[in-house]
């Protein structure tokens, strides 16, 4: 595992292995978030940032109109549907 070798050789890059942060854009952030469920990163990352998705979202739900959706999250952050 990537984090197991990052927790035992940052010290070698001058890093604090008490505070590793793990990075995913896209489907790399829907891997970062599922280190807050597994019980083997447990220890070996303190943070992580997660960049245009993550695996919680229910923005990954496929069965819904993508129009409908998109208005729906729009009118949540209070903007108003323009055009349909």
């Amino acid at each position: 595992m990537a984090l197991k070798w990052v927790k035992n050789n940052i010290k070698q890059f001058n890093g604090d292995d008490c505070n590793i942060t793990a990075f995913g854009e896209s489907a790399g952030a829907a891997i970062a978030a599922s280190y807050l469920s597994t019980k083997m990163a447990v220890g070996l990352c303190d943070k992580i940032i997660c960049q245009s998705g993550n695996s919680i979202s229910d923005l990954y739900i496929v069965d819904e109109d993508p129009i409908d959706r998109a208005s729906k999250i729009a009118s949540y952050l209070g903007h108003e549907e323009r055009d349909k």
